[in-house]
């Protein structure tokens, strides 16, 4: 992590850890951002494995689960169109 990541994750977790008496929306703010996070961990963790394994079938699964019960909670192109590149890619495997 960069210095610079790391300055704010730890002026972040220090202010939510001394924070008592959140207003709501600093609340579902912050309950956003942890869902975030935890989301991201584990779109991070499936490429990971992948890259290991080479097991597309299961990062498909992965993708296919995320979008029907949560859906995408970030916003960046990359993501949201990665189970439509794994679809082509797919395609392309079994081509061969």
């Amino acid at each position: 992590m960069s210095k610079i990541k790391e300055f704010f994750a730890s002026k972040f977790t220090k202010k939510r850890n001394t924070s008592i008496n959140l207003l709501p929306e600093e609340k579902n703010l912050q309950d956003s951002l942890a869902k975030q996070d935890a989301q991201i961990a584990a779109i991070l963790q499936a490429e990971e494995q992948y890259k290991k394994t080479n097991d597309i079938q299961n990062l498909i699964i992965f993708w296919e689960q995320l979008w029907q019960t949560e859906g995408m909670l970030v916003r960046g192109t990359k993501w949201t169109f990665r189970l439509t590149d794994l679809y082509f890619q797919e395609k392309n495997m079994l081509k061969h």
